[in-house]
């Protein structure tokens, strides 16, 4: 069901469910269904905090950032970290797909469907007094002090790349500058399912944009770790319906959508004008031409008028 090293613990998430995980080439493999979005649970069972890095396909999803976790702390994490007040979360969808959709550059490349995660252990020190009467203190993390005549102190500074986010359901979190924080998390994902009658096979997959999160970053003072990282290494397949989709459901509908992509509306848009317009009577061009079309192009459109466009679209796909 999870990952686990050195106390640290990852595992994938779909519609709030871990997913078990295979012994695959020597690889731990989960199979997800393609057009899933899914979550990287992270747990931390030490005592100490500790910085982590994430890598999918190759990249880094949080663009130079290190999120934190603290001791005993549970974390899902569901989006890319392009902002810290929102963005867009993890979807699975096979490589032929992102590769059609213009979303992929190499569909070839090794790291193609690779989650990799990297824990760094917060530094303990040791501090002995030198004053009588003597007395020893460990210290989590602290910046180099400045001793005075008469008192040590231990200064924090903020640093913009250690975050912290919080678990399910929305939580208090009191970070080590002791600053109390609200942390939230959405806990609807999506996925696609095959028909009954459909048989399945395993494919590779890439992680694109899915839906927008409102999940929040908050930063918090920068500590010192150690220089090597616990590393977990998990890949993702997919599981792909051999059953043809029509165009409407492989790419038309998903173009209607709010998070939908530049490349996925001109795609959308030209097999309507090139294709589609010559199933209508011609009475009915008019009719996708100054309704659907600028429906589809305008991502200002209201939901009511894109479910309008939609229905009227699946009136001419039965």
């Amino acid at each position: 069901m999870c990952s686990y090293f050195n106390q640290f613990v990852a595992s994938v998430i779909v519609n709030n469910q871990p997913i078990r995980e295979l012994n695959k080439n020597n690889r731990r493999t989960c199979l997800i269904p393609f057009g899933s979005e899914y979550k990287i649970r992270l747990k931390n069972y030490n005592s100490f905090r500790a910085k982590v890095e994430i890598y999918i396909d190759g990249t880094d999803i949080l663009f130079g950032e290190k999120l934190v976790l603290n001791p005993k702390q549970t974390l899902d994490l569901e989006r890319f970290l392009s902002s810290k007040d929102g963005g867009n979360k993890f979807k699975f969808v096979s490589v032929d797909q992102a590769a059609q959709s213009g979303e992929l550059n190499d569909p070839n490349n090794y790291d193609n469907g690779h989650i990799q995660i990297k824990f760094y252990k917060e530094v303990e020190y040791t501090i002995v007094s030198t004053s009588s009467p003597y007395s020893t203190h460990h210290y989590y993390n602290p910046s180099p002090f400045i001793k005075s005549p008469t008192q040590e102190t231990f200064p924090w500074t903020p640093h913009i790349y250690c975050s912290s986010v919080g678990t399910i359901p929305t939580s208090q979190i009191t970070l080590t500058s002791g600053v109390t924080i609200n942390a939230t998390n959405s806990a609807n994902t999506t996925g696609t399912l095959c028909a009954s009658n459909a048989s399945i096979s395993n494919v590779n997959g890439v992680t694109l944009e899915g839906n927008i999160s409102d999940q929040k970053f908050y930063e918090i003072s920068d500590f010192i770790t150690e220089q090597n990282p616990s590393i977990i290494d998990i890949w993702l397949e997919g599981k792909q319906c051999t059953t043809k989709l029509s165009p409407f459901e492989d790419f038309i509908f998903p173009a209607f959508e709010f998070n939908s992509t530049d490349i996925q509306i001109n795609r959308a848009k030209e097999w309507l004008e090139k294709s589609f317009i010559h199933q209508l009577d011609k009475n009915l061009h008019s009719v996708l031409q100054i309704f659907i079309i600028p429906i589809l192009t305008n991502k200002n459109s209201s939901l009511d008028d894109r479910v309008k466009a939609k229905n009227w679209l699946t009136a001419f796909n039965k």
